[in-house]
């Protein structure tokens, strides 16, 4: 979805897909690929084919005793990618409005190795949604020794790295929106005005699984905002992402498993978000 829209709105930013080498073939343990993996390399092909994307098969990083695990492959990962001067990596999952915004932060200068872009109304808790890095094997080797420790989660590594600070440009944190901002809308809202200075939506309701899983009406409709406009707005970004999904992708909704909705905590959701969508690690670079 994301590399469509890169595509389709032509930016120059080189587009990368990590995924790991064990999709390649047969897996000695389990004889042939399970049908979530098959569907992700079919969905790798047609990344290549239709929107100029090179993927990169890599090994795990970290040995959890299950290569096809998406925790053997952490974010730290993307450090390693030296034949790139920057990378911006979009975690799932968000919508990609105008590149030409999201092409404006590779000419950002930062004396960092990586700097995360939070929200406007982005706090101390929430998980940043959109990292850059600069490749190197000194910050490889550096981020994966704390990758290594037991205690390690992904988004509190997110949550530690440098932040974006408004004043090169004003306009850079204003661009990235998410979803959880529109409960504090009020009923003078407009999602056209917004989205017109907007360059990536990111989904960070944190009661709801994620834009790209079934949930059942009543939830929904409990977690969307209170006010008309913005509930609507909000409503209709969700559509936007089924709709996109489906058109690029052709896939629907995913079914929630089991019968209890889980707990809507970051490592929680981060875990049911499964081996479909998270292993991919969707990367826009520039060289």
């Amino acid at each position: 979805m994301l590399f469509a829209e890169l595509a389709h709105q032509k930016s120059p930013a080189q587009r990368v897909i990590l995924y790991p080498s064990v999709w390649d073939g047969k897996n000695e343990q389990q004889g042939v690929l399970d049908s979530s993996i098959d569907t992700s390399v079919r969905l790798l092909r047609m990344a290549a084919q239709r929107f100029d994307v090179t993927l990169v098969p890599i090994g795990p990083i970290v040995d959890v005793g299950d290569d096809a695990l998406e925790t053997a492959y952490p974010i730290a990962g993307l450090f390693s990618l030296t034949n790139f001067n920057q990378v911006l990596y979009l975690p799932p999952s968000g919508l990609i409005i105008d590149t030409s915004m999201l092409d404006t932060f590779f000419s950002i200068p930062s004396s960092s190795s990586a700097i995360t872009f939070p929200s406007a109304s982005s706090n101390e808790q929430s998980t940043p949604p959109l990292l850059m890095i600069q490749p190197s094997m000194q910050s490889y080797h550096e981020s994966i020794s704390s990758v290594s420790s037991a205690t390690y989660s992904e988004g509190e590594y997110l949550r530690s790295l440098p932040k974006f600070m408004p004043g090169i440009s004003e306009d850079i944190n204003q661009s990235i929106v998410g979803t959880s901002e529109l409960h504090s809308k009020g009923g003078n809202f407009s999602l056209a005005a917004l989205l017109a200075t907007t360059s990536y939506v990111h989904f960070s309701d944190s009661n709801i699984l994620g834009p790209e899983y079934d949930i059942s009406r009543e939830v929904f409709l409990r977690s969307s905002p209170l006010e008309a406009e913005p509930r609507k707005a909000w409503e209709d970004l969700y559509e936007l992402y089924r709709t996109r999904r489906m058109d690029v992708c052709g896939l629907d909704l995913e079914p929630i498993a089991g019968a209890h909705m889980p707990n809507f905590g970051l490592d929680t959701k981060d875990e049911h978000r499964g081996r479909t969508e998270r292993k991919i690690v969707v990367a826009a670079t520039s060289t």
